[in-house]
This record gives structure tokens, sequence and C-alpha cells, in this order.
């Protein structure tokens, strides 16, 4: 494609484990004949409620998490022929997740909330095939290192009587592929 800035939209194909799978936006920006800056962002939210029937008695617990992820890519571009190239670089992206839940058999209802805030760096290997001079379809896959965050946690301290158990700080290595459609402007 002819284009020096794009938009372009990502269908991850990971499993969300670590963060956020779904759809990602992405903005290419070339920087020259071989170099390409792309960052990207996405987002998700989950609203469940938790259902326990005891001796014919039922009651619920209402969970809601939301999590978004901002990356940036610098990929160095490979002319396959006139309309494929490829594309090899490292991706860094930031994720925070949270998720608010409420405290069981709390009168009046309490709740309390959970954030991460993590950083993946990423080996990101891709391919895309203009279909004219403005669009291309492609796919990329990826091998990531996520470094977990400390749990925060609010209101603090937590309600006498409560236990709570979560990760403090780890580590997570993933593979994840998305398929890719851009648009690039003139």
């Amino acid at each position: 494609p002819e284009g020096r800035v794009g938009i372009g939209v990502g269908v991850n194909a990971d499993n969300g484990s670590v963060g956020i799978s779904g759809v990602t936006i992405r903005v290419p920006i070339r920087l020259g004949a071989r170099w390409r800056l792309e960052p990207s962002a996405r987002f998700g939210v989950l609203s469940t409620t938790t259902v326990t029937i005891q001796d014919s008695t039922r009651s619920g617990e209402r969970s809601d998490q939301s999590a978004w992820a901002l990356g940036v890519l610098l990929a160095y571009r490979m002319a396959l022929d006139s309309t494929v190239s490829a594309y090899v670089g490292p991706r860094f992206e930031l994720r925070r997740t949270s998720s608010t839940q409420e405290i069981p058999n709390s009168i009046p209802r309490q709740e309390f909330t959970l954030y991460f805030l993590d950083e993946q760096v990423a080996a990101v290997a891709g391919a895309e095939v203009a279909l004219g001079r403005h669009f291309s379809l492609g796919g990329e896959v990826s091998l990531g290192y996520t470094f977990l965050g400390p749990a925060k946690v609010k209101p603090w301290p937590l309600p006498a009587g409560l236990l709570l158990v979560t990760h403090d700080r780890g580590h997570v290595i993933s593979t994840s592929g998305a398929a890719l459609v851009r648009w690039y402007f003139r």
C-alpha cells in the first residue's frame, strides 16, 4: 500500500488468559522504506453473577472485570514481491486489569477491587498482502514474555474475616496470533 499512515484492525487468536483477547485497533505509521511503527489499543469488559444454591437457598455475587492494553510495535519490513511484504520486530505492551467483586454475605453490600498492571515484550513476525493502493490483509504471530505486576486492592485494609488469595508478581510466556486488515491513507 502507498499511504504513510493507516488504521487497522487485528482479530486476536490468543485465549486472553493474561489480558484481553478480541479486537485490537492499530495505527501503522511508515518510517521510511523499511521501518514501521504501529501503536495499538484494545479493551474488554465482563460482568457476571455467580449463583450459589445450598439447602434450597439461592444467593448471588456480582463480579465486574475490565481490562485495557496499550502497545507499540517497531517492525522491520521486507518486500517479498510487489504486493507481499513480511515484517519482524519487538512489541511492547502495558496491560491493566481490574476485577470488582461483592464480598459474600456482606450487609450492607460491600465490594473490593483488585488491580494489576502488567508489562509484556514480544517477538513478532508477520506478513501482509496489498489488495490495492490502500488496502491490505495480513497475519502475525508472536511469542511474548509478560511481567505480572503486584496486586493492588481497594479498599485497604480488607474487611475483617475476608481471605483473598491472588498472585503478587510473576511472569507468563505465551504465544499469540492475529488476522489483520489495514487501510492506508494517502
